[in-house]
């Protein structure tokens, strides 16, 4: 949930697909993005990869709904994720 005073409850909620590596694993998440096309030809690193630096990590995140319905779901539903 997510504060926002415009709305009659003061909170939203938002879909947010995110990964977090060590932050020499960077290069990895700006290879996601562009094996996603997520708007590679518009690429603003700061739009979707965040710096964490008291803890030398890095995060990608996508709240775009329909990025993460027709791009994100359909990866993992098509290459499912084997393990534990």
């Amino acid at each position: 949930m997510i504060t926002k005073a415009s709305t009659k409850i003061g909170k939203r909620v938002q879909l947010r697909f995110v990964i977090g590596l060590n932050i020499r694993d960077k290069e990895v998440l700006i290879g996601l993005i562009k094996y996603f096309k997520l708007n590679y030809e518009n690429f603003k690193e700061n739009k979707y990869i965040y710096y964490r630096e008291n803890n030398n990590s890095v995060n990608l995140h996508i709240a775009n709904f329909s990025q993460i319905i027709n791009t994100i779901i359909l990866f993992f539903e098509k290459y499912k994720i084997l393990g534990i």
